[in-house]
């Protein structure tokens, strides 16, 4: 009867141990250049090709979501479902079973494409898609974070062309730049875009460039921003070499109605049993010991 006793014990000992486990979302690190798939396991190459034409482009692209990647407006424009395929990190490792296809294209009702106006995308995947992806990019961001003329830090990434032009781009690379969002900078004499775009400081070291378009600006951890375009400040070089230019993101806090219309917005079951119970398990373990204790011996006897 005493070993009984005792197993029972330990079964709910490890119930409550099991219950009460909660876990904490990791945030992104930044470690170099080079695009690292496993740190941003989110970031997505888009291959798009024109069946009528022929012709082939590339763009960047975040899984936000299970099934749905965010890119910019300007990658799905005049491409049907068909015409875009879609995998995980560089294309130089993956191979064509690695491709996932795309059977749903929203892009913004009111974008367009002579002046890249509300320039945004969703693409939704394919049943199955990506199964081993467990960490989606988290959107986030407010006009509030760059009050006062605040600049914030954040991390670009994108599978576009380098400085000299050539395709080595598709490796995938990060960039790290000063961020603001105000009412005059990045407008490209249009007044009334300056809430829907954040603008990368210009004159850095590296910028975004062609093939980067719909990667994601990170900044404190959480995807502000989806690359749309840049123009020159200084002439009419557009080069990636130029730094004269002026580099402009979606803000994505602009689209959030429209992204949960999209993408639906379930809300998580609240495991309140878990964060409360964690603090205290000792305690609760012990209580409930003394407890069974005392209703096993008063039935015994």
């Amino acid at each position: 009867m005493n070993c009984s006793i005792i197993l029972l014990l330990l079964i709910i000992v490890a119930l409550i141990e099991h219950n009460s486990t909660f876990y904490f979302h990791n945030g992104l690190v930044y470690n170099g250049e080079k695009l690292n798939s496993t740190e941003y396991p989110f970031v997505m190459y888009i291959e798009l090709h024109n069946k009528t034409s022929k012709n082939y482009t590339s763009c960047t692209g975040t899984l936000v979501k299970k099934l749905f990647v965010l890119t910019a407006g300007h990658c799905c424009f005049n491409f049907s479902a068909t015409e875009i395929q879609i995998c995980q990190g560089s294309p130089l490792v993956r191979k064509r079973a690695d491709y996932h296809k795309v059977v749903k294209i929203y892009i913004h009702k009111e974008f367009k494409m002579s002046n890249l106006i509300n320039d945004i995308c969703v693409l939704k995947l394919e049943k199955g898609a990506f199964p081993n992806i467990k960490k989606f990019s988290k959107i986030g961001g407010s006009p509030k974070d760059f009050r006062n003329g605040n600049k914030l830090n954040c991390t670009l990434i994108g599978f576009g062309l380098t400085g000299n032009k050539k395709r080595n781009g598709d490796t995938g690379y990060t960039m790290t730049n000063d961020i603001i969002h105000d009412e005059t900078t990045c407008i490209n004499g249009i007044e009334s875009l300056w809430h829907q775009r954040l603008c990368v400081v210009p004159f850095g070291k590296s910028k975004p460039c062609q093939g980067d378009s719909g990667g994601p600006m990170i900044c404190n951890n959480l995807q502000y921003g989806v690359c749309s375009h840049g123009y020159p400040l200084i002439g009419l070089n557009q080069d990636c070499n130029y730094n004269a230019t002026q580099s402009v993101y979606m803000f994505i806090n602009y689209y959030e109605k429209w992204l949960k219309e999209i993408m639906g917005s379930k809300k998580k079951k609240k495991r309140s049993s878990g964060n409360l119970l964690k603090p205290h398990h000792y305690l609760l373990h012990i209580i409930l010991t003394v407890l069974l204790c005392n209703i096993l011996t008063f039935i015994l006897n």
